[in-house]
């Protein structure tokens, strides 16, 4: 036998106000309060923070959903990671690495500003990534070889091209 739900009556018919009329509504209780004060400091102090309401309230409105920008992600990590692929099968070791590269650069800086933009990322961590870019471009096109990094064979006098000395 199943038993009712304790609690109380359902939840579902009890209609609050919206969020956006919440936000209204302080609006305007910081508004009246600026108006009834005779204070000009404290008239100062409401306006300001009806001005920080409102500019909150739009910025929150302005925001991308994150599940769009979730979605707008995978499908550009999917289409790095097929672009990689493709790279790898139909060019050769060297051009293909350069090509997969570029696209995971394209990927990872496109990916940055969609988060930028919808808010979830900062100015900061953007810049940072943006940096970590422009170093990586840097370096690929400037390559800049040790001798610990890239040993080459050096020239000697044996014909055979053993580097050990011959026994004598």
């Amino acid at each position: 036998m199943v038993s009712p739900r304790k609690g109380g009556p359902s939840k579902q018919g009890k209609k609050g106000p919206t969020l956006s009329d919440q936000g209204r509504k302080e609006m305007m209780d910081l508004l009246r309060m600026g108006e009834k004060s005779k204070n000009p400091d404290i008239r100062k102090a409401a306006i300001e923070l009806a001005k920080q309401t409102s500019k909150y309230r739009r910025k929150q409105g302005a925001r991308v959903s994150p599940t769009l920008i979730l979605w707008v992600n995978v499908v550009l990590g999917g289409a790095a990671v097929l672009a990689c692929w493709y790279a790898l099968l139909h060019y050769p070791k060297g051009l293909a690495y350069e090509l997969s590269s570029i696209s995971i650069l394209l990927f990872l800086v496109v990916a940055a500003i969609s988060l930028l933009v919808s808010g979830h990322l900062s100015q900061a961590n953007f810049m940072k990534v943006v940096s970590a870019v422009v170093s990586h471009l840097k370096e690929w096109r400037n390559p800049q070889r040790n001798a610990s990094d890239d040993p080459q064979p050096q020239d000697n006098d044996h014909s055979d091209g053993d580097s050990v000395p011959p026994k004598k």
